[in-house]
Order: C-alpha cells, then structure tokens, then sequence
C-alpha cells in the first residue's frame, strides 16, 4: 500500500481553506437562512455536503482538510464522537434545519437572540473569528432526532470547522419545551412521577448543541428543581394496592432505548420467582391495572412502560431481573 506523504495531505488542506477565499465581508451582525449572502451560502452549502460524504465514505485525508487545529490536536472531537456523527448519518437522511453567517464585532461571548414564543432559541457562543457560520442539521424522519451541528471559523489559515457536535433534539416526537409543557399538566393533575419523567427527558434534549438557550430554559430548569426537591418527600418502597401477594416499587428511572427513546421502566420486588415467567407475565397484568394508584400518570403520556420484576432489592452486586415491556399506543 502506497503510504500518503505529509506534503500531499497539505494540498487537500489547502484546497479547503480556498473555498472562500474571495468575498466581500459584510457588514457586522448576524444572517439567518436566506438572509445569508447567497455566493457564501452556496458555498458553505456545497463544503456541508462534502462534510456528510466524507464521514459516511470513510474518507479521512480530505475530512482532515476540513479540520481547524484544534480539532486535528484533538480539542473536541474524539474518535468516539465522530463514531455517533458516523452512525447517526448512516441511519438517517438529514437535511438543513437552521444556518447563521456572522460578522462578528469583537472577541468574547456573544448572543444571537431567540423570539418570544417557548420552542424559540437563542445562540450563546464564542466570537473566535471575525468571521463564523454555523449549520444545523435534523433527520427528515423519525421521533427520536439527533442534532448535528457544525461552525466554521475564519482563521488566518481559511475557514476550517471549529466544531462537531450530534445531540438529542427531540425524545419520543417532542422537544425539550413540549416536555415542560407536558410536565406542568402532569404536575397540576398530581402525576408527581410523571411530571419527573417528563421534565427528565426534557433535560436530555435541553441543548441540541452547546450554543442553544431556549427562551424558557431558566423557566424550564428553575420547575425541574422544584420537582426534584418534592421527589426528595417521596417514601420508597411504594405498595401497590389490591395485589394478591405484595409489591414494592423501590426505583422509578428512565430508561434509554436503542433508538434513543426514553421511557419510564418500574422497578419492583415480587413474591413469585421471577424464573417462572409465565406467573410473573400474569401477575404483571394485574399490576398494570393498579400502578396508576401507585404512582399516579406514570403510564400516561407515554408510548410504553417497562416493569422490572426482581425478588429481591438490589445492592451493589448484579441483581437478577425479569424485564416486561408495556406497549401502550
């Protein structure tokens, strides 16, 4: 195999940073979507395209021409990270949701504002050129949407990407403010668990990337706490009622599934061997008829609940478990 020279790998570099070598700047202040000026668009769109062919084809001498310093020592991006922006490209089709062109006045942070309404954002980032562009990408399909977000800086040596990030933007169909929302009915029915779980899934689509504020996130962080501190008077374990032999609900979490959806998973202790799965398949039905009572809303607003069944309260050894999934829409 023919081994690449250092100095061939310059000429793709170079090549990158050319790519928007000769245009006026304009003034200072902020472009969004079609505001940006069309040749600069034009060209960032064609340099984001080459962007998600180059990661999907394995094609990392002309990915690394793309590449500011710092990502190329390392600052940033970890081959683990590129491994999620890989996979998550793989499996979806992803178009453009938002891009920003900036002219930036000063060094330091900065903010793009949001609007008025609670899915509005605002962008808090660091001004480290003169010059920035940042575009944010979404899958067409799906109800579980990892963001993919990239900023290109003009450094001295061109423009080059500063930034790769891939983050949840929506859990189960909704964003983090569609949580809130639902969290806060929750809560005015007494559903204490499920308002907890909601604004739980709502927390892990809170910042699709780093820049991102969502106009109520103060709002939305200030309710969880409470939550938290009301979850903090919860009594575990939890006796369900009306059961035939006892169960005790000692654990309430949420749990992530392979395609990134987040539900709620029950944990309990069963007086029948959880080897006899049958039985515990049976006497699980009767308990979903009860849970409600237990803890209130938790198998509302959700497309499933998972029980799981043990014998015996963990401790910090491997506990064995009987997992049964709840399907609900």
């Amino acid at each position: 195999m023919k081994t690449v020279k250092p100095k061939t790998i310059f000429v793709f570099a170079l090549a990158a940073t050319l790519f928007l070598g000769c245009h006026s700047t304009p003034k200072t202040g902020y472009y969004v979507d079609q505001q940006v000026p069309s040749d600069i668009r034009d060209q960032f769109h064609e340099q984001n395209k080459n962007f998600f062919e180059y990661v999907k084809t394995n094609y990392q001498v002309k990915l690394r021409g793309m590449l500011s310093k710092e990502l190329l020592n390392g600052k940033g991006l970890t081959a683990r990270r590129m491994d999620r922006i890989k996979n998550a490209i793989t499996e979806n089709d992803y178009q453009l949701y938002k891009e920003y062109y900036v002219v930036n006045k000063w060094r330091g942070t900065d903010t793009i504002p949001a609007g008025n309404t609670a899915k509005d954002f605002s962008l808090k980032y660091l001004g480290v050129t003169k010059e920035m562009y940042f575009a944010f990408f979404l899958p067409k399909n799906g109800d579980n949407k990892k963001m993919i977000s990239l900023i290109y800086c003009n450094f001295d040596y061109g423009w080059r990407l500063f930034s790769i990030e891939t983050l949840p933007y929506t859990i189960n169909g909704k964003t983090a403010p569609e949580f809130y929302e639902q969290a806060k009915q929750e809560k005015a029915k007494g559903f204490l668990s499920a308002a907890i779980n909601s604004m739980s899934t709502a927390n892990a689509c809170m910042k699709p990337n780093n820049m991102w504020e969502y106009t109520k996130d103060a709002e939305m962080s200030k309710f969880y706490s409470e939550l938290m501190m009301e979850a903090s008077k919860l009594k575990f374990p939890i006796m369900v009622p009306s059961m035939s032999s006892p169960i005790a609900v000692f654990h309430v979490w949420q749990q992530r599934m392979l395609d990134g959806a987040l539900y709620p998973d029950v944990c309990y202790v069963t007086k029948v061997n959880i080897k006899d799965t049958a039985a515990v398949r049976r006497e699980n039905e009767a308990l979903r008829k009860q849970i409600d009572k237990a803890l209130p809303g938790i198998d509302k607003d959700t497309k499933c609940v998972i029980y799981s069944a043990y014998n015996k309260m963990p401790g910090r050894e491997f506990t064995d478990h009987f997992d049964i999934t709840d399907k609900l829409q």
